[in-house]
C-alpha cells in the first residue's frame, strides 16, 4: 500500500473538508459526492466512499459505473464476493449499452460475478480490433484476469 506524504494527505483532508462544506449546502450535488468518494478511496476510507456512492445512486439511479463501484467497495470492505451485485452490473450494462462482450466494464463485471459466459465475453472483447494503447489496456486487464489484483488496483 502506498502511503501518502504528510503534505499530500493534508491537502486531501483539506479538499475533503471543502467537499463536506459544499455538500452541506447541496447534499444532492452528485459531482461533489463522486469527487468526495474518489478522495475517500485515496484515503482508504472505503466505508465513506461507499456511503457517497450509495447516495449518488439514490439520486441518479443505478448505472453500470456506480453499481460496479458499489460492488467493489462492498467487497473491499470484506463482504464475501458479491456475485449477485456484479450480476446486476451485467444486466444494467446490457440494458444501457452495447452487448456485454463489447463493453469492458461489463466484461469485468461478468468475470467478477463468475458468470457462465464471462470467459467467452473476455475472449470476444480481446479479439475486437482497437488501437495499440487500447489493446494494451485490454490485454493488461483481461489476460490472466485476477479478481484480487483487479480489486486492489482500483481500490488500493
Amino acid at each position: 500500500m502506498l502511503a501518502l506524504g504528510g503534505d499530500q494527505q493534508a491537502r486531501e483532508k483539506s479538499a475533503e473538508a471543502l467537499l463536506d462544506q459544499a455538500l452541506r449546502q447541496d447534499p444532492r450535488h452528485v459531482p461533489s459526492l463522486l469527487t468526495r468518494a474518489e478522495l475517500r478511496i485515496r484515503l482508504h476510507d472505503y466505508a465513506g466512499a461507499l456511503a457517497d456512492n450509495d447516495t449518488a445512486i439514490g439520486i441518479r439511479g443505478q448505472t453500470p459505473t456506480l453499481s460496479m463501484m458499489r460492488c467493489m467497495l462492498r467487497e473491499r470492505l470484506g463482504a464475501a464476493a458479491p456475485t449477485a451485485c456484479y450480476e446486476t452490473v451485467v444486466r444494467l450494462s446490457e440494458r444501457d449499452s452495447r452487448p456485454c462482450r463489447e463493453d469492458l466494464n461489463c466484461v469485468v463485471a461478468a468475470l467478477m460475478a463468475d458468470a457462465p459466459d464471462a470467459q467467452a465475453y473476455r475472449d470476444h472483447f480481446l479479439a475486437m480490433p482497437r488501437t495499440g494503447a487500447d489493446q494494451a489496456v485490454a490485454d493488461g486487464l483481461l489476460r490472466g484476469f485476477s479478481r484480487e489484483r483487479y480489486l486492489h488496483s482500483v481500490l488500493p
